[in-house]
Parts: structure tokens; C-alpha cells; sequence
């Protein structure tokens, strides 16, 4: 194989991993997100609406993590309607987490998303599921890498990209070791 050729592959290369990792720069938060004047939902037969459709977002995760530790969190979007609900989103991320500190502050990455249209469809009380890693860790430019987060509580979020729908926060403790599970205080 030629360099040609060698390099044309690894620019393919980067260009298709770039859309499945997780940028090192946080993001604005999902609430300053949504102030920025998102266009409303688009539905199926939007007109019948005249609102923005009912949707709930949910996030299921661990109780207790040890910092620096990995879990997998369940997100979830229902549509309440007994209509069904089409969500067009101008790239393919539609569902993704947020996840705050005790004093408010965004913790979780950024996301990189494809630049491609996508579309989520719910039918009358149907739920949508994704499943995400999250890494209880944080960018530390000091040290030119990743390093736990500090113990105590965070609450992560379930966010429907685009349309400003937040879950209710669920609530997970970090704790240095397995055996420090003890009740949540703020």
C-alpha cells in the first residue's frame, strides 16, 4: 500500500471514529442549551398540536459509584400523547445525559455528534431507550489527562437535544471505595 493511500485510509479512519467519542472541552449546560431559542418540536400531523407535545425523559443509574469508576445509565423519552410524536433533530444525537455537581456545576463531556438529519418516533405511550457510559472523572489540564471526581453527590439528567426536555434529577453518590455507600447529604 502506498503513504497515498496509507494516509487517504487514516483520514477515513479519523473522519468516521470522530462521531463515537466524547469531546474533552465540556459543553454548556442543558439548561443554557435550551435558552438559546431551539426551534419547538416538530410531530406527525403537528398541526392537531398546537403545543409542544407531552414527553417525558427519564434516567435510571447507580445509587453509589466509586469516583473514577465506569456504569451504564438508561435514558428514556415517552411520548404521553395519544398521538404519535415524530422529533426531527438536524444530527444524529437526539438523547443524552447531563450530569451536575452539588453547587450546580456541569460535570459530564460534551458529546460529538454525526452532521447528518435524524428523527425519533414514539407512538402513543411508546418509550425510546438509550444506553450510555458514564465515567465519574473529569479533564484536568495540570495533568494532561483524566482524574476522579470528587466524592459526594451529582445529579444526572436525561436531555432530549433540541426540544429542552429535562428529566427530573437522579440523584448518585460518588464514593472513594465500595464500602462508603452511606446516606446522601447535600
Amino acid at each position: 500500500m502506498s503513504s497515498r493511500s496509507m494516509g487517504a485510509a487514516a483520514l477515513c479512519a479519523i473522519i468516521l471514529l470522530s462521531g463515537c467519542v466524547q469531546p474533552t472541552e465540556p459543553t454548556p449546560s442543558a439548561r443554557r442549551i435550551a435558552r438559546r431559542g431551539d426551534p419547538a418540536p416538530v410531530a406527525a400531523d403537528a398541526a392537531a398540536f398546537g403545543r409542544t407535545p407531552r414527553l417525558r425523559t427519564a434516567v435510571v443509574f447507580v445509587r453509589t459509584l466509586v469516583t473514577g469508576d465506569t456504569a451504564t445509565a438508561t435514558l428514556s423519552v415517552t411520548n404521553h400523547e395519544k398521538e404519535t410524536v415524530t422529533l426531527r433533530f438536524p444530527h444524529s444525537c437526539q438523547l443524552f445525559y447531563v450530569v451536575y455537581d452539588r453547587h450546580g456545576t456541569q460535570v459530564s463531556e460534551g458529546w460529538t455528534c454525526w452532521t447528518f438529519g435524524s428523527q425519533l418516533t414514539l407512538g402513543p405511550g411508546e418509550t425510546a431507550q438509550e444506553r450510555f457510559l458514564w465515567r465519574a472523572v473529569r479533564w484536568d489540564n495540570s495533568q494532561y489527562g483524566y482524574v476522579p471526581l470528587p466524592t459526594g453527590p451529582y445529579r444526572m439528567h436525561a436531555y432530549l437535544i433540541r426540544y429542552g426536555y429535562m428529566s427530573p434529577p437522579f440523584v448518585v453518590k460518588l464514593v472513594e471505595t465500595a464500602a462508603n455507600s452511606d446516606a446522601i447529604s447535600w
